[in-house]
């Protein structure tokens, strides 16, 4: 079955899980759309904290799937945890990270139904297939918020001494702040009555989880009672534990056998060297089994030392290469900088060609030179003068040239009626610059410039204005601009 989550509610009321006892018979979905979070589900780790009809509460992983619409679909296999005690039975969704809560929903409520009770009085035999410890099928320990949440069926995990007895899955969310646990080592800090003891934990990446799991072996199970736990995570530069837990290690039953008085004393002792024969064999059987166990963990001992042994090497081959893009990098700023002045530079020369080639036309009618026609470029000092002419000349047209082109003055008709074409070639455009040569005007020098699409002139404050006309050619429509003046004599 499954069950829409919006706006933080399971939308459903008193649905029926299944009958008191059930275990694995029914599988709970809850679809969640991405648009209902602020932060990307693969950094949490989702589970449900449920509370029985005894007010026993407890948490319970759950698997995360994705369906065709998008919706991450979160799995709850229901078993016979939640199925001991009939009626209503509390639960809420919750996401963690590793360090804290992230997301909840509302409380909801399902049913389980009343199962009649067993009572029979015939003995129940079992098939006497033995129990084989499968870590996929039982529940595993979840890491969220920074604590370890250990299944009431796994709170006495194991007898005194027990080896290899039990394996446990552990859980925890792959990704925390930026960083891919899976790419780091995880253990298990043990302590008990003996002492402490690290545990080099296996694990797997699986899509958003890191799966681990933990065989059960001495000397983690050598005292009963208390057994605290820790997981560690550590890398380069990267430590995180969670906060102690405990399990229970169960006392096992030892002591000296009861010897009874019959049969004879003789026999007694036959029996007695029997059953020492048997415990020095015993004995030096497991002193074999502890030289063993002692070679294993001087190889995992060796290995840890290789594995940090080459990290180190691949740490020092990092720096080596950050040193190396550092200087890479330097050098990249200086030629940058050289490639910063170089540019500058002819910037700078090409505003002075710039301003050496720009030129200005004049036209002067004063009375001791006679009317005549010149140019000026900015590098020269002096204009350039056509010869002093006693005749009417007017303006005809101005022609701009392209760039770095001569400039060109042009004249046509009898010699005492001129008119003037010139031809004024562009400036190199250029970046922005020191501002170009200004010239001042005297009695009897004009100046022509062309500014916003208009032909401009400049003549001197003590002068009247020249006499300029502006005639338009009926058949062509050319406009002409005259300047007429009165020759003396």
């Amino acid at each position: 079955m499954q069950f829409q989550v919006k706006d933080r509610v399971i939308q459903q009321y008193k649905t029926v899980l299944g009958v008191q006892g059930d275990s694995g018979v029914c599988e709970v979905e809850f679809a969640l759309r991405p648009e209902e979070l602020t932060f990307p589900l693969d950094e949490c780790l989702a589970f449900l904290v449920v509370q029985l009809p005894d007010k026993t509460d407890g948490q319970v992983a759950l698997d995360r799937k994705e369906d065709e619409d998008g919706q991450a679909i979160f799995v709850w296999k229901v078993g016979n945890e939640v199925t001991q005690a009939p009626g209503l039975l509390s639960a809420s969704l919750k996401l963690s990270n590793m360090d804290s809560l992230l997301w909840g929903t509302e409380i909801t409520t399902f049913t389980v139904v009343r199962s009649l009770p067993l009572s029979s009085p015939q003995p129940i035999y079992f098939s006497g297939r033995p129990r084989i410890a499968d870590p996929e099928q039982e529940e595993p320990i979840t890491v969220a918020e920074r604590r370890m949440f250990i299944p009431s069926k796994l709170q006495s995990i194991a007898v005194q001494n027990d080896k290899n007895s039990e394996t446990v899955a552990i859980l925890c969310p792959r990704y925390f702040d930026g960083h891919d646990l899976a790419q780091y080592r995880f253990f298990l800090r043990t302590e008990s009555e003996g002492g402490f003891d690290p545990v080099l934990l296996e694990h797997t990446a699986e899509d958003s989880v890191v799966r681990m799991e933990w065989t059960l072996r001495p000397p983690q199970t050598s005292f009963s009672g208390r057994l605290s736990i820790q997981l560690w995570v550590t890398g380069e530069d990267f430590d995180w534990q969670t906060e102690p837990a405990s399990v229970t290690i169960i006392n096992q039953i030892a002591g000296e056998p009861v010897i009874p008085v019959e049969p004879p004393l003789f026999e007694q002792y036959i029996k007695e060297l029997e059953r020492l024969r048997q415990e020095a064999a015993k004995s030096e059987q497991n002193a074999a089994q502890s030289a063993e166990e002692a070679g294993q963990y001087r190889d995992e001992a060796a290995q840890i030392k290789g594995e940090t042994e080459a990290a180190r090497d691949e740490a020092g081959q990092i720096k080596n290469e950050t040193e190396q893009i550092r200087d890479d990098t330097q050098a990249i700023r200086d030629e940058t900088g050289q490639i910063k002045s170089e540019t500058e530079a002819i910037r700078d020369e090409a505003q002075q060609i710039k301003d050496s080639t720009e030129i200005t036309p004049y036209i002067d009618s004063s009375e001791e030179s006679g009317y005549r026609a010149g140019f000026q470029r900015a590098d020269m000092e002096e204009p350039v003068w056509t010869p002093p002419l006693q005749a009417r000349v007017k303006a005809g047209t101005a022609t701009t040239l392209p760039p770095g082109a001569n400039a060109t003055v042009t004249q046509e008709g009898p010699d005492n009626n001129w008119t003037m074409h010139l031809g004024i070639p562009r400036g190199e455009k250029g970046e922005p610059g020191r501002d170009g040569v200004e010239m001042s005007v005297t009695t009897g020098l004009f100046k022509f410039f062309v500014e916003d699409g208009y032909l401009k002139m400049l003549y001197s404050d003590e002068a009247d204005p020249p006499a300029f006309s502006l005639v338009t050619d009926p058949e062509t429509g050319n406009k002409t601009l005259i300047y007429t003046f009165e020759e003396e004599g």
